[in-house]
């Protein structure tokens, strides 16, 4: 099992109560490196969940030991009979020969009702941050991103939502963090 296979593995349990211990070795240059991760996911209340995860990887062809770890929560609540979904992940990288603990996470809350689909997030990822298993697009940065989504339902279309008027505005910005990423 490659890395990029155990981090979909990891993602792929969403049962009430989930903890998964997944090992594997990829063979790389007649070298191997064990890689581990364990997930844990708790559902809370009716619909919302809260999680934690740490990865693991060592061996030849690896510098020293490389370990990740994470919690993330999904919250979605009816207010007002409007869905809001607040939501946010965490997580660490540690690697041998750092003495700090490099992070990256996420804010954000989606508001995905009828006439008004609306998402708001902010995340942060340290210029260290690697993960254990798994990859980051891009480091060193903040990033705000935003959509808007109006949808009416005309008086001619009635309940029939397959084909509704849309406007749709979307925005994400991101600015490189300095040198000292704290």
């Amino acid at each position: 099992m490659t890395p990029e296979e155990l981090a979909e593995a990891i993602e792929a349990g969403d049962q009430d109560k989930v903890i998964r211990l997944i090992t594997a070795a990829s063979e790389t240059d007649r070298r191997r490196a064990a890689a581990m991760a364990i997930r844990l996911k708790r559902d809370l209340f009716d619909r919302s969940y809260l999680g934690g995860m740490v990865t693991h990887r060592s061996g030849p062809g690896v510098d020293g030991v490389e370990t990740g770890f994470g919690v993330d929560g999904d919250f979605p609540l009816v207010v007002a009979d409007q869905n809001v979904q607040p939501a946010f992940w965490l997580a660490g990288s540690r690697a041998t020969g750092t003495s700090s603990t490099p992070i990256a996470w996420r804010a954000s809350l989606d508001y995905p009702n009828d006439l008004f689909d609306n998402f708001v997030s902010v995340s942060r990822i340290d210029s260290a941050f690697n993960p254990a298993l798994g990859f980051v697009r891009r480091t060193g940065i903040l990033q705000s991103t935003g959509s808007l989504r109006y949808r009416p339902r005309p008086p001619s279309v009635g309940s029939d939502r397959r084909r509704p008027p849309t406007a749709n505005s979307h925005l994400a910005v991101a600015s490189p963090l300095g040198s000292a990423s704290r």
